[in-house]
């Protein structure tokens, strides 16, 4: 006996959405209808413009800094090197901090529990303003320590 929930009751001419339709398209939701390859680059193409943005932020920095009279290019150079490590560092940590509760929010979704998915992205919120205040105080206080441990000339 085959399991009802695999089969049409036969009363409409509506596809099973538990059925697949062979072709490795999407069978249900906003991208339904696409290949995996055409939804892949939907959803990757907006955070592909948005890492391309940012490495112009820091190449834009670093032509900036480049451009300044002689007398202190190498120091703002080397200080945008430190401060694009520091930058670096942190951006990682949003970032796992952003696709974790991407994941969490899309499985609250998913099981339909908005009130969950509302309460993640409170929750996202709160813990990115914590972390920058965590970062930012730390960066308070030792930065000094951290420009003599990477040998900075004052000037940076």
């Amino acid at each position: 006996m085959s399991d009802p929930a695999s089969t049409n009751s036969g009363d409409t001419d509506e596809p099973n959405p538990k059925e697949s339709s062979g072709d490795g398209r999407i069978q249900s939701g906003k991208l339904a209808g696409r290949t995996m390859w055409s939804a892949i680059w939907i959803l990757a193409l907006p955070v592909l413009l948005q890492q391309t943005l940012t490495a112009f932020v820091g190449l834009v920095d670093k032509m900036f800094g480049g451009s300044m009279p002689e007398e202190i290019v190498i120091p703002a150079l080397d200080g945008l090197s430190v401060g694009s490590f520091i930058g670096w560092l942190i951006s990682i940590a949003m970032s796992g901090l952003g696709i974790g509760a991407q994941a969490l929010i899309a499985r609250a979704i998913g099981a339909g529990d908005v009130q969950l998915a509302q309460r993640t992205v409170g929750s996202a919120i709160i813990t990115a303003f914590a972390w920058g205040s965590v970062v930012g105080a730390t960066l308070w206080f030792t930065i000094d320590p951290l420009c003599r441990l990477v040998e900075l000339d004052p000037e940076a």
